[in-house]
C-alpha cells in the first residue's frame, strides 16, 4: 500500500465492513460498497468514487445494481467475482 503524508487528503482510514454480528440497520449496503472496504476494512476517496460509480450505474440501469449481494457477505464476494470477469 502506498504511504501518504499526514497532511494528504488521500489518507487511508479503517472502517467497519459488513458483518452479520451487527443489526442490518447499521450496516453498509453491500450493493454499493467498494471491495477494499469489505475485504480489507480500508476506506479512501477511491472507495467513495467506486461506490458513487455503483450508485450512478444503479440509477441509469433502472434500479438494477451491478452487485446484488442481498446483505450477504458471501454473496457479495461471488457477485464481485462475476463483475470482475464481466469487465476484465
Amino acid at each position: 500500500m502506498e504511504k501518504y503524508n499526514d497532511n494528504d487528503i488521500m489518507n487511508v482510514i479503517t472502517c467497519q465492513p459488513y458483518t452479520s454480528k451487527l443489526p442490518k440497520m447499521g450496516q453498509p449496503d453491500l450493493d454499493f460498497t467498494a471491495p477494499e472496504v469489505q475485504t480489507q476494512s480500508l476506506c479512501t476517496p477511491n472507495s467513495d468514487m467506486f461506490s458513487l460509480g455503483l450508485l450512478i450505474t444503479f440509477l441509469y440501469n433502472n434500479g438494477r445494481s451491478l452487485i446484488m449481494a442481498n446483505m450477504n457477505a458471501s454473496n457479495y464476494l461471488k457477485q464481485l467475482d462475476a463483475v470482475n470477469i464481466f469487465f476484465c
